[in-house]
């Protein structure tokens, strides 16, 4: 049904969905609030960060988005933060969730296409879940660039919504995945990214040292703290932006029935490539 539906929303209108929505001021403040304050991504950026000596060294972040917990950290471990992303409201959100006063705050507009970066001219090279959010036809040079600009390593992570289970609630993960998938077909969002960062990197850097990790957490019901304010951006979107009644009635649906009835699950294993010069 998913590739039925993705074949019937033809993939140009995807592209010019996502190239509006990610337009300059197209990101709704619901979902810049719940980028703002997810905690597992960051998470995981600082466990596989805490392998490397960040002292003196700069750590780019590209699409590094509205929260502000890698930026705390990269500062607590010595390091110079340098966050860059093609809208500046999440620069700034960013830099308003950080901002004690103290340290003065650098972010750079710009697109991971085209890195506005000199050769190894930072340390690290960090990115999460961009790649899906991009065209295929565009990722093998978002790597490369990625590679070209950082002198140590290069660390990429992306979703992996195949492992979106659960043992107890299976009926209401389906339906709560058939529903998410259709809205990420209408953005070109590619869900299953995660999979592919083995060949991706291949591919973009053959004979590149690289490791693959995979992060994935237990079932449980504290998950739903991550799902319901996703859902409800799902809503909002669907029902301002693509104004798909049919769509929005259904997130809306399931926002209302996971609220009264909370569901145990895992939810979308996080895969990083870790790839080293």
């Amino acid at each position: 049904r998913y590739i039925a539906k993705r074949l019937a929303y033809s993939y140009s209108q995807a592209m010019s969905e996502r190239e509006e929505f990610y337009a300059e001021g197209e990101i709704p403040q619901q979902e810049t609030e719940r980028l703002r304050t997810l905690e597992y991504p960051s998470v995981v950026s600082q466990e596989l960060l805490d392998n490397f000596n960040l002292e003196g060294k700069r750590v780019l972040d590209a699409g590094a988005g509205a929260n502000a917990d890698l930026l705390k950290y990269v500062g607590e471990r010595g390091g110079m933060y340098v966050p860059m992303d093609i809208q500046s409201v999440m620069l700034e959100k960013q830099r308003e969730g950080a901002d004690d006063g103290t340290k003065p705050y650098f972010g750079v507009l710009g697109s991971v296409k085209q890195l506005p970066f000199q050769d190894e001219s930072v340390d690290f090279f960090h990115q999460r879940f961009v790649l899906m959010n991009i065209d295929p036809e565009s990722r093998q040079q978002d790597v490369k660039e990625a590679y070209r600009v950082a002198k140590e390593s290069v660390l990429l992570l992306e979703y992996n919504w195949d492992t979106f289970a659960s043992d107890t609630d299976q009926p209401v993960v389906d339906e709560v995945r058939e529903a998410a998938f259709e809205f990420f077909s209408r953005f070109a969002t590619d869900p299953h990214m995660g999979t592919k960062m083995s060949a991706l990197v291949e591919s973009a850097l053959p004979g590149a040292t690289y490791e693959l990790k995979s992060f994935l957490r237990k079932q449980g019901p504290e998950h739903m703290k991550e799902l319901l304010p996703l859902i409800n951006t799902f809503h909002q979107v669907s029902e301002h932006r693509l104004q798909d009644k049919s769509l929005a009635d259904r997130f809306a649906q399931l926002s209302q029935s996971l609220t009264e009835n909370p569901i145990s699950f895992v939810p979308p294993e996080i895969v990083a490539a870790v790839i080293r010069k």
